[in-house]
């Protein structure tokens, strides 16, 4: 009898070890477990983020996450698992960074997940989608998801780089203002899917002059404004339904005057009305609109 009770006792120590955060747990696993109560949602406008990000790349998804265990625990979600949503004209989202999130006893918090999306006909999220944890991706979308995870690419040419696997987006697509990174993401893509890297290079090459030209059309112009007192600077790209799809600014800024110069591919519009929206202390005080029309403007 003590011996059962000693051999019990030590099991349960080593599960209190195990589940109190020594030993991360995968959240899918943790939830099937009943060691923690999860829901997974899209996700305001990341006012502490600086980096770029939009409604369907970045920090663009919230988890909200209670410990239901007596004891502290690790949870991690990796990259590569899909995220379904319950509303299927939203687009499935695809975990791009590593992540552990780490809660006391009996304790809720939210947490940012970052993602990208793998269906880019589809609508992005907003803060009332809910998704479901899927199965994780395999083939070149896991490959993707591991090198935007290792190297850190969270950013919209990443995201061109995902479409270009799951949408057959062109390479052109794949385009920032770090020509590293782009040529970067543009080579790995090409090797995935087994296409010459001249092309991956020079992603025009097979196509005509009319439609080089056509590809290649650049929005650019620039948006200038005076800051009396110290402001939440943000500039940001939507689409006609309002939402918003890339932010280029988003930082504390001093008094003085700016002029924010922008340069926007036409990819990024899908030949679709847009606006480009400066906001000071989530006041919007510019708007630009961009069409097919207009190419070059400043205010």
């Amino acid at each position: 009898m003590l011996l059962r009770a000693t051999l019990l006792c030590g099991l349960l120590c080593l599960c209190g070890q195990i589940y109190a955060g020594n030993t991360a747990v995968a959240l899918h696993e943790a939830v099937q477990r009943g060691l923690v109560r999860a829901q997974i949602k899209g996700a305001l406008p990341d006012t502490t983020y600086t980096g770029e990000y939009s409604s369907n790349y970045g920090p663009c998804l919230a988890m909200h996450l209670s410990n239901t265990s007596s004891g502290r625990i690790a949870i991690n979600l990796k990259h590569g698992y899909v995220l379904v949503p319950d509303d299927t004209n939203v687009q499935n989202m695809m975990v791009t960074k590593d992540i552990t999130f780490t809660l006391e006893a009996n304790q809720y918090k939210r947490f940012r997940i970052f993602a990208m999306c793998v269906e880019a006909s589809n609508a992005a999220p907003q803060e009332k989608s809910l998704f479901k944890l899927g199965k994780r991706a395999e083939g070149n979308l896991l490959a993707i998801a591991e090198y935007i995870n290792r190297k850190n690419y969270q950013n919209r040419a990443a995201q061109q780089a995902v479409w270009c696997i799951t949408d057959s987006k062109p390479l052109s697509a794949i385009s920032c203002s770090d020509t590293a990174v782009m040529n970067d993401l543009r080579r790995y893509v090409a090797s995935l899917l087994k296409i010459p890297v001249e092309q991956a290079m020079n992603p025009f090459s097979h196509h005509s002059s009319a439609q080089l030209h056509f590809r290649q059309v650049i929005f650019t112009g620039s948006i200038g404004y005076s800051l009396p007192s110290p402001k939440k600077v943000m500039i940001a790209l939507f689409d006609e339904q309002n939402r918003m799809k890339v932010v280029y600014v988003n930082e504390m800024q001093r008094p003085g005057e700016y002029t924010y110069q922008y340069k926007i591919n036409s990819s990024d519009l899908s030949g679709k009305k847009h606006y480009l929206r400066a906001y000071h202390d989530g006041v919007p005080v510019r708007e630009i609109t961009l069409n097919d029309t207009v190419r070059n403007s400043s205010q």
